[in-house]
C-alpha cells in the first residue's frame, strides 16, 4: 500500500477537494507533517460525490477479505467565489444509507452530530479527527484541502507535465454493477456501486481481487483473458465464468475490447488476523470518534432496480456476499512496492 495518494473530487457547485487519511502518534504535536510517511492504513478510504453534491467518506476494512465499514461521515462543501472561501459542514452518515452497510443488528460508526458551518479559505487544508485509540496512542485524521481551481488542489501547486495519450490513459467505468458467476446473479453487499479509472478492480468472492486494464504492465502477471462487451466484462478464472455488468458502457462508447486481468491474491491479507485482545482494542477505538472540531492546518500562499431469480421455495436464499470495487490511475496505487 505504501504512502497514500490524495483522492481528488470535483465539487458539484465548483471547485475541488482532496482527501488523505493519516495515522499518527497522539503524542506528536504536528501530526500533519509527521503522519504522511507513516505506516500503511488498516483500511481503505473511499470518497464519492452524490448527485446532490454531498460528499460521502468511508473507511473500509479489508480484514479477512471482508469489506466492513469502520467509520463514515458526510461533508457538504459549498464554494463562495466572491470571497474565495468555502462553507464546510461535517455531519453523520444518512441513516437510511448507513443501514445498508451492515447486516442486521450491526451499526455503522459515524459522527455524533453535525458541526456548525465553517468558512475555509481557498487552498487551505483542514483536519477532522476520526478515530482515536488512547491505549495505542494513535489517531486517524482526515486532511481535506479545498481550492477553487485545479492548480490549487495539486500538492505543492504544481501540475503534472503534459504526456502523450496512450491506451493506459483510457478510463474504464462501472455504474450500478451486478456480478454474475456461472450464469447466476450473485447476491452482494457493497459499499460502492460505481468506480472508474485506467485500472478498475473487484474483490473475488473466493479470495483476493481481480484488477482489469486495457494494457499489460511489465513485470506483473497480467493475463489477456478478459473481454469488454459494451457494458460487460467477461472472463474465466479457475473453472468459473464471471460477468461484471455495468448499467452503462464501460469504455465511453459501445464496443468489444480485449482486457488484461491480474489476480491479486494478497488483497485483504496485508494485515494479520488480530488477537482477541487486539480486536477488543479496535472495537474500543471505534466507540469514541468525534472529539475535536475541524482544525485549519495549513494554507498554501501560492497560487435500477435489479430483479434476482426467485429462489427455489424448498431452499433458503443464498446469503449475500460482501464485495468491494474500486478504481485507480496507476498500478502503484493498488500493488505495494
Amino acid at each position: 500500500m505504501g504512502q497514500q495518494s490524495p483522492a481528488v473530487v470535483s465539487l458539484k457547485d465548483g471547485g475541488y477537494a482532496s482527501f488523505r487519511v493519516v495515522m499518527s502518534d497522539t503524542r506528536l504535536a504536528n501530526s500533519f507533517t509527521s503522519g504522511f510517511n507513516g505506516p500503511p492504513l488498516p483500511f481503505e478510504p473511499t470518497v464519492t460525490v452524490e448527485t446532490n453534491g454531498v460528499i460521502r467518506r468511508l473507511l473500509v476494512s479489508n480484514e479477512n477479505g471482508k469489506g466492513s465499514v469502520v467509520f463514515g461521515y458526510e461533508l457538504e462543501i459549498r464554494p463562495l467565489p466572491a470571497t474565495r472561501q468555502f462553507s464546510v459542514v461535517a455531519r453523520p452518515l444518512d441513516a437510511t444509507f448507513a443501514a445498508t452497510l451492515h447486516g442486521r443488528g450491526e451499526n455503522t460508526t459515524t459522527l455524533a452530530s453535525a458541526t456548525q458551518p465553517r468558512l475555509i479559505s481557498d487552498r487551505e487544508t483542514f483536519a477532522l479527527d476520526l478515530l482515536v485509540n488512547e491505549q495505542r496512542r494513535v489517531k486517524f485524521v482526515d486532511y481535506v484541502r479545498v481550492a477553487l481551481d485545479k492548480e490549487g488542489i495539486v500538492p505543492g501547486g504544481i501540475l503534472q507535465a503534459p504526456r502523450d495519450f496512450t491506451l493506459a490513459n483510457v478510463e474504464l467505468s462501472i455504474k450500478d454493477y451486478s456480478l454474475v458467476v456461472n450464469g447466476e446473479v450473485l447476491p452482494t453487499l457493497s459499499v460502492r456501486h460505481n468506480c472508474a479509472g485506467s485500472l478498475i478492480w473487484i474483490s473475488n468472492p473466493d479470495g483476493g481481487r481481480f484488477i482489469f486494464s486495457l494494457v499489460p504492465y511489465p513485470g506483473m502477471n497480467f493475463q489477456k483473458i478478459g473481454v469488454i462487451e459494451d457494458n460487460r466484462i467477461l472472463f474465466s478464472w479457475k473453472d468459473k465464468k464471471y460477468e461484471w455488468i455495468s448499467t452503462e458502457p464501460i469504455v465511453g462508447s459501445r464496443g468489444r475490447w480485449n482486457l488484461w486481468v491480474l489476480h491479486d491474491r494478497n488483497y485483504g491479507q496485508f494485515y494479520p488476523t488480530p488477537s482477541p485482545d487486539h480486536r477488543k482494542q479496535t472495537d474500543d477505538t471505534t466507540s469514541q470518534i468525534w472529539n475535536n472540531p475541524m482544525k485549519i492546518i495549513k494554507r498554501e500562499s501560492t497560487p435500477h432496480v435489479r430483479t434476482l431469480q426467485k429462489p427455489n421455495e424448498t431452499s433458503p436464499a443464498p446469503a449475500p456476499v460482501r464485495i468491494q470495487i474500486g478504481g485507480a490511475t496507476s498500478i502503484e496505487e493498488l500493488i505495494p512496492n
